[in-house]
C-alpha cells in the first residue's frame, strides 16, 4: 500500500509516515539527513536535504515488498548555529515612563523580515516591524523575534527586557545642634534617598560651603544662618536629578 504523510519537514520538528499495511519496517536512505523510527514511522530531521524512506513488508513466504517515499528536510530560517538564530542586539534595561532617562530601546536582528512580539504588553510593547520597545510599567517582558520561511518553517529568538521603576531622589539633613553658643562646632549630616552614588553641595545662606561629602562641619555659625544641602543623584531612572534638602536655621 502507498505511504501517506507530509512530503517535507522542518528542522527541529517531526512528522509521521504511515501505511495501511501493518507489520512493516521503516528505513532511511540517509540518516545524516533524517532518521525514522523503524516501527512507528516517526521522522526526525538531522540536517537540511532530501531523503527517501522505505517501508518494507515481508509476507509469510519471506518475500519482501518495499515502497519508497521522498521527504525534503527544510532548514529553519535565520539559523546560524545548529537551529539557533543569531542573538538579538539592543539595550536590555530601560526606565519606566516618568524617568528622565529613556523608556525605549531599539532592538535589531541580523536577518530582516521577521515580526516582533512582547510577552507582556502591560510591561512593555514592541513595534512588530521595527523592533522599537516602549516601556509601560516597571517589571520584565520577553521580546520574541519570529522568522517564517517560504517552506513554512518558523524560527524564534528571545531577549529579556527589564523595566526599572522610576526613582524619586530626596535628601534630608540633620544637625548635631541648632541652638548653640558662639564658636560651637556643628556637624550637619545628609541622608540620601534614591541617590545612587550622589554628589553633595552644602550651602550656608545660599553660598556654597564645605566639600562633596555627607557631612559638613562649621564652627563659625552666626545667629540666623541657614544651612541646606543640594544633592545630585546618580540613581538609575531618577525622576529628577538635583534636589535640595530641608533647611536648618541656627540660633546662637
Amino acid at each position: 500500500a502507498a505511504i501517506t504523510g507530509p512530503t517535507s519537514v522542518c528542522m527541529a520538528s517531526t512528522i509521521t509516515l504511515a501505511s495501511t499495511t501493518t507489520g512493516g519496517v521503516w528505513t532511511s536512505s540517509n540518516t545524516a539527513v533524517a532518521t525514522i523510527n523503524s516501527s512507528t514511522g516517526v521522522v526526525t530531521p538531522v540536517a537540511a536535504g532530501s531523503v527517501t524512506f522505505t517501508y518494507t513488508v515481508t509476507n509469510g513466504y519471506s518475500c519482501p515488498t518495499a515502497v519508497t517515499y521522498a521527504v525534503t528536510v527544510n532548514p529553519l530560517p535565520g539559523a546560524v548555529s545548529g537551529n539557533a538564530m543569531a542573538a538579538i542586539t539592543g539595550t536590555t534595561t530601560i526606565c519606566a515612563p516618568g524617568a528622565i532617562a529613556t523608556s525605549t530601546t531599539q532592538l535589531a536582528h541580523s536577518v530582516s523580515g521577521g515580526a516582533w512580539t512582547s510577552s507582556n504588553d502591560a510591561k512593555a510593547t514592541v513595534d512588530s516591524s521595527t523592533g522599537l520597545v516602549t516601556a509601560v510599567a516597571a517589571g520584565t517582558a520577553t521580546i520574541t523575534y519570529t522568522l517564517n520561511s517560504g517552506a513554512g518553517c518558523t524560527n524564534t529568538k528571545t531577549i529579556a527586557i527589564t523595566i526599572n521603576p522610576v526613582l524619586v531622589p530626596s535628601v534630608s539633613i540633620a544637625a548635631s545642634a541648632s541652638t548653640i553658643c558662639n564658636s560651637t562646632s556643628v556637624t550637619f549630616t545628609a541622608t540620601p534617598t534614591n541617590g545612587g552614588t550622589p554628589t553633595y553641595q552644602w550651602q550656608k545662606n545660599g553660598t556654597n560651603v564645605g566639600t562633596n561629602a555627607t557631612t559638613y562641619v562649621d564652627a563659625a555659625l552666626a545667629n540666623g544662618d541657614v544651612v541646606t544641602c543640594i544633592m545630585t543623584s546618580s540613581a538609575t531612572c531618577y525622576s529628577v536629578q538635583v534636589v535640595t534638602s530641608n533647611s536648618i536655621t541656627i540660633t546662637v
